[in-house]
């Protein structure tokens, strides 16, 4: 539950606004953030195992 607390406000709060004053428009941002977060989330195992749920 932390982790899903602080991703968020990350990539989407944090990066974006970076991105825009970069030069990136607002589609690009929206992109280049979830590109990343969903990349970070496609390295974690898949375990059906209650324990680790």
């Amino acid at each position: 539950m932390t982790i899903a607390l602080a991703e968020l406000p990350t990539y989407y709060a944090d990066a974006m606004p970076r991105l825009r004053e970069a030069g990136f428009g607002s589609d690009s941002t929206l992109a280049i953030s979830a590109l990343f977060h969903a990349t970070q989330h496609a390295t974690l195992p898949l375990l059906f195992n209650a324990r680790f749920f």
